[in-house]
């Protein structure tokens, strides 16, 4: 689903109340109409906080669109409302990085077709991979969660930037990932894939991962999977197609990464990127694993837009998850309800609530709905909440504590002061400003 960042994005507007209201008249209205019920008043509220006009809603509710229906257009409405305002993020070049900043070497594989302009790559699908690295520098000032856009005057003193970028064939970028990993010590010599969400635009993608590094300090080569998104609220049917047309370049990816020096294949995907990221694990357990499959230690899905029934069918194709195998979720996520609602599906994978539904999978689910600020949506908690990061990037000995021949008894760094038993079945964590907090699955 859509982030909502702070300094927004260009989308349609939500129509005004006279003309909801003109197409409610239109409508048959019933002599009388039961008061509103939960699922309106839950989305009048979230519009209401998204800066709408309740008195929209109420006019819409008095002509008698039914609840559902109605509750599917409110939260429409909210999502459009939380995607407008400014323009949408754009690589920014600058000529050199300044003093304080850190610059980051981004590889980037995409199945995006390229652009003029500073777009780089658009939505548009294109037919084969392409590869290339962008070096974006980290301002001084930097916020832990925040991605500091470029205004009209890019500044690498307050704002991320672009200070150098390449283009790759196959067989270059393969050679620039094995140099890069040579340069690092050995313990460090791991390839962390990011596949982002539903409705990113290339920058937006790309800027995001470069903050998710510089906050999380990872040591490793980072791979930026970018698929082509149309980058619009209303993109969500492209969106999901696009993610089957991807899935074939994402496992090729991950094969070709297999044949370099990587110790070890990190693969962390986000809302809709989870789902392409669950196919794309499908389909090379269908092909067979190879070389591959061994390599990819930890999977970590944040606030997966995936079907729970639908994550259930991949996860049997596949059998044997990759261990550990990560799911952040949290039964307040607003983007993840907005998707369960306006398709009308069954609730989300990342916004999950227990774990019965999971049980057997040997999933381990860290819910974040008790950490706060992080994306007004409740949807990248886990990498834009700063309380989120300060616990999360201090768990260096998490892959230890939840390495396959440890799964009977693991223990987390004792900086969190935290001790927990882990079995082969599904495992719940909540994560605190403290740390991580074992709860219970009968």
């Amino acid at each position: 689903m859509p982030e909502a960042r702070a300094e927004g994005e260009q989308h349609p507007r939500p129509e005004p109340a006279a003309i909801l209201e003109n197409k409610a008249a239109a409508r048959h209205v019933p002599a009388h109409r039961p008061p509103p019920g939960p699922a309106q008043a839950s989305a009048a509220a979230l519009y209401s906080r998204a800066g709408g006009r309740i008195v929209a809603l109420t006019a819409v509710a008095a002509r008698g669109i039914a609840v559902p229906a109605l509750a599917r257009l409110c939260l429409l409405l909210t999502l459009l409302a939380l995607a407008a305002c400014t323009g949408r993020g754009q690589i920014t070049l600058a000529p050199g990085t300044v003093p304080g900043a850190e610059v980051h070497r981004l590889f980037v594989a995409t199945g995006r077709a390229p652009v003029e302009g500073p777009a780089r790559f658009g939505g548009a699908r294109a037919a084969e991979l392409h590869f290339a690295h962008f070096d974006v520098s980290v301002p001084p000032v930097h916020r832990p969660g925040r991605i500091e856009w470029p205004d009209l005057t890019p500044d690498p003193a307050r704002h991320f930037v672009t200070v150098d970028e390449a283009v790759y064939d196959s067989e270059g970028f393969r050679r620039a990932i094995d140099a890069s990993l040579a340069a690092r010590a050995p313990d460090d010599r791991d390839v962390l894939v990011f596949v982002h969400g539903f409705n990113n635009t290339f920058a937006e993608g790309l800027y995001r991962q470069a903050q998710i590094t510089h906050d999380f300090r990872n040591p490793g080569v980072v791979v930026n999977y970018s698929w082509p998104s149309a980058g619009s609220a209303l993109g969500y049917v492209h969106d999901s197609d696009s993610t089957l047309v991807a899935r074939d370049g994402l496992t090729a990816l991950l094969r070709a990464l297999a044949r370099t020096q990587a110790r070890r294949i990190v693969l962390v995907a986000h809302s809709l990127g989870g789902f392409l990221a669950m196919e794309s694990l499908r389909q090379m357990a269908l092909e067979g694993r190879g070389p591959a499959w061994a390599k990819i230690s930890p999977v970590i899905l944040l606030a997966p837009d995936i079907d729970i029934d639908v994550f259930r069918a991949q996860a049997r194709r596949i059998g044997t998850l990759p261990e550990p195998f990560l799911v952040f979720a949290s039964p307040r996520d607003r983007a993840l309800l907005l998707s369960a609602r306006i398709s009308g599906a069954h609730a989300r994978l990342g916004s999950v609530g227990t774990e019965e539904e999971l049980t057997g999978l040997g999933v381990t689910v860290i819910d974040t709905s008790a950490v706060a600020g992080g994306d007004s949506l409740n949807h990248m908690t886990a990498v834009t909440s700063p309380a989120a990061i300060a616990v999360l990037s201090n768990l260096g000995g998490y892959q230890t504590a939840l390495d396959a021949d440890q799964r009977e008894a693991g223990v987390l760094p004792t900086t969190l002061n935290t001790t927990f038993d882990l079995v082969r079945n599904t495992t719940r964590l909540v994560l605190t400003p403290l740390g991580l907090i074992l709860q219970a699955v009968e």
